[in-house]
């Protein structure tokens, strides 16, 4: 017996495919034409580039040290010089693609639509909608707008929200100017532009959206990258199918990042001025002091030079006081900078840096530090202080603020050696002094101070003039190498990819479904369906017509005569008592049984039919033939013998037939006992005993019948529908059972 296959039929699937095979001129029809729909449709989306270069500060490294270096760089922050990979995250920043949404308002899209098709109007539209800039950096949730500009002047205006357009506002035959308040999304005023036109009817539509909702759009489309590896060159690539607008996009962001680069640099240089600005007022009191100790010196005491030997050593000692100053400047610094990490008001701001400390570590520390302070700036001006993002970043800021600390305790230790040094270095000059005569040597004393005060006071000074021109001539930090422009051909749609996604579908989907119908369809179509959907075996196929009313033109050798035969032949080894039936009556299973019985009794075989259909009189009509006695009487009458019961069927072929005029009412004569004796003594008179059964129905008696007889033919025609029910049926797991395939079917 065969179970039911879980595998794809493919001969069914193929067959289906040839018989049906307009499915796939349809389908192309369709497919193609809503291609063709579209393409129409859809407006071209071009792709626009443009090409910075990212201009580096000159800076010293964390070893560079000394006095000038760490007050040419002492500031707030330190935003200019970063890698190209930070300059493409800034470019990349939801507040910068917010800003520039912002000054562009492409938080409010305007299309028209003319023939199906929309068309953009992009700084070109007859109407605009105007709202405060802060209310599309709160705004949550966007609105659809419509809008009909009548011949009369006036506008039908109406806002949805959602798929299902629910109405927030409406109004009909409004004057321009109009006041529309959209509840929960504040109010707005639609006035005309200088490209409205008197007496035009235009159907616009306005989309409108907060500056987050469409910047979380933009950092998806567009691309910030590496023009080279081997360069500073950034290369930012979006795509619009509005020409003027792609450009805009682009060279808004540059600009809008030039500029908030040069804002950065131009504070961290008023920061050097402010703190060389509080050096110099400073130093003017104590350099005045020092000059004024030095001119009284001089007055009374009368003193107009000093040897040579003197003014050596106080030259000496001046540098070697210098450097004592320079490294106790160092040392106040990293005093401020761990001070100001202390103070919890200070929590997320930049820290005071230096790049001129004497300990590299320390520096890369502070920028590492307050660059994770920038973004975090950035990211709050837009999230909540919920966001998953934000809290990520204040966890990842007070890690690293333990570790700047501990950085700039290992900065100041080492500072602090050298310190050390300097000072038994002037102890040393100290001593050389208390040999000099009183008065030279309180004079030198007295220069010493005034000349390292002057020195440091022209020193703030040279710098200070430095920073008043850096402060003058910052440059934008990112080049325009090419501004914006757009390839010649669109990206999209095209035709070749359009055209061969649609001949894909074309093949692809009427093939799966008819996969899909040979999976799931338990109608029988080719002679495997019947394998794989009854449990039995399978014995052949024959092409017989349900309304025949005797057996197929024996004297033509046709096809189908020859799998008759072959049938036949294959019948008569199965037993004498033989049982023909089926799930349905159209199935031709009548015209199989005569068939049989014509082939047997030709052959010279004696051969009986035997009517246990149920259904009155069925065999007799079809055969023609009145008999003297049914199978009725043979039961009701034990008096009656086989001889009364058979006749002759010579009109039709050489065998006799059992007649009966039965029905579903009497269906207890199959188990009568006499019905059993009919059947053993008609398998003692005849080679072959065909009965007609009734259809397969386990309600019929049939079951209890095919227990007696030695082989049991069902004949499946194509089309017909084997349920799960029958297919299950205790009926087909009969043994000596087998199949028979009718390639006419049922229509």
């Amino acid at each position: 017996m065969n179970k039911k296959s879980d595998k794809i039929d493919f001969s069914r699937t193929i067959y289906e495919m040839k018989r049906r095979w307009y499915y796939y001129l349809i389908a192309f029809v369709f497919i193609m034409g809503f291609v063709a729909f579209y393409m129409y449709k859809k407006n071209a989306d071009y792709l626009f580039h443009a090409n910075i270069l990212i201009e580096q500060e000159d800076g010293g490294g964390a070893a560079s040290g000394g006095m000038a270096q760490m007050m040419r760089t002492f500031s707030l922050g330190s935003m200019g010089g970063g890698s190209v990979d930070d300059e493409i995250l800034v470019m990349q920043s939801h507040s910068l693609l917010c800003q520039m949404i912002s000054e562009l308002k492409l938080n409010r899209t305007y299309r028209e639509e003319i023939a199906m098709k929309n068309y953009s109007l992009y700084k070109k539209s007859p109407v605009v909608l105007l709202a405060p800039d802060e209310l599309f950096d709160t705004l949550k949730s966007g609105f659809q707008m419509t809008v009909k500009l009548r011949p009369d002047g006036l506008a039908d205006v109406k806002a949805t929200e959602g798929m299902l357009k629910t109405t927030l506002f409406e109004r009909s035959g409004a004057a321009l100017p109009l006041t529309v308040n959209i509840p929960f999304r504040g109010i707005y005023v639609l006035e005309k532009t200088a490209d409205y036109v008197e007496g035009e009817e235009r159907n616009l539509k306005i989309n409108v959206a907060g500056n987050s909702q469409i910047a979380e759009s933009f950092a998806q489309e567009l691309i910030v990258d590496y023009s080279s590896k081997k360069s500073n060159g950034i290369t930012l690539e979006i795509e619009d199918n509005d020409l003027q607008r792609g450009k805009d996009i682009l060279n808004k962001l540059i600009e809008i990042y030039n500029k908030r680069r040069t804002d950065e640099k131009n504070l961290k240089t008023s920061n050097e001025l402010q703190f060389i600005d509080e050096r110099l007022a400073s130093l003017t009191g104590q350099l005045h002091d020092a000059e004024k100790k030095v001119e009284d010196f001089k007055t009374s005491n009368n003193v107009t030079d000093i040897e040579v030997e003197a003014r050596v050593l106080l030259e000496q000692t001046s540098a070697n006081k210098q450097s004592i100053v320079q490294i106790q400047t160092q040392l106040a610094v990293f005093d401020m900078i761990c001070k100001f990490l202390d103070d919890p008001a200070n929590r997320y701001s930049m820290i005071p840096i230096t790049s001129g400390v004497e300990y590299e570590g320390a520096a890369k520390s502070i920028e590492a530090y307050n660059n994770l302070v920038v973004k975090r700036m950035e990211l709050n001006m837009s999230a909540k202080k919920d966001n998953a993002s934000l809290m990520l970043l204040n966890a990842q800021i007070d890690g690293m603020r333990s570790g700047v600390v501990e950085t700039i305790e290992k900065a100041r230790a080492s500072t602090e050696i050298a310190y050390n040094d300097f000072v038994k270095e002037d102890g040393k000059f100290a001593s050389r002094l208390k040999n000099l005569p009183t008065h030279e040597r309180e004079y030198l004393n007295l220069m010493r101070d005034q000349t390292i005060k002057n020195n440091l006071y022209v020193f703030l000074l040279e710098q200070r003039e430095t920073s008043v021109l850096k402060l003058g001539s910052n440059y934008p930090m990112g080049r325009v190498v090419d501004a914006a422009y757009h390839d010649v051909k669109p990206v999209a749609p095209k035709w070749s990819v359009m055209g061969g996604l649609g001949l894909l579908a074309t093949l692809l989907l009427p093939t799966l479904w008819f996969v899909f119908r040979s999976t799931l369809s338990r109608r029988v179509v080719v002679p495997s369906d019947v394998e794989s959907l009854m449990p039995c075996s399978f014995d052949g196929t024959v092409l017989l017509d349900a309304t025949s009313d005797g057996p197929l033109d024996y004297s033509q050798n046709s096809a189908d005569v020859k799998e008759m035969r072959a049938l036949c032949s294959r019948m008569l080894d199965k037993g004498k008592l033989q049982f023909y039936t089926a799930f349905e009556r159209e199935s031709g299973y009548v015209s199989l049984l005569m068939n049989m019985a014509y082939l047997m009794g030709r052959s010279g075989r004696r051969t009986v039919v035997v009517d246990a259909s149920l259904q009155e009189s069925m065999l007799m009509n079809e055969l023609h033939v009145s008999p003297r006695h049914t199978v009725e009487d043979f039961i009701s009458d034990p008096m009656l013998k086989i001889e009364d019961l058979t006749c002759k069927c010579n009109n039709i072929g050489n065998f006799d037939a059992v007649l009966s005029r039965m029905n579903r009412s009497d269906e207890e004569y199959l188990s009568h006992p006499r019905f059993q004796q009919m059947l053993d003594s008609l398998t003692e008179v005849y080679d072959n005993v065909l009965i007609l059964g009734a259809l397969l129905d386990e309600e019929s008696g049939v079951p209890r019948l095919l227990k007696k007889v030695d082989y049991t033919v069902v004949l499946v025609s194509k089309g017909e529908k084997v349920s799960r029910e029958r297919q299950n049926s205790d009926v087909l797991k009969t043994e000596q059972l087998g199949v028979v395939f009718n390639k006419l079917g049922i229509n």
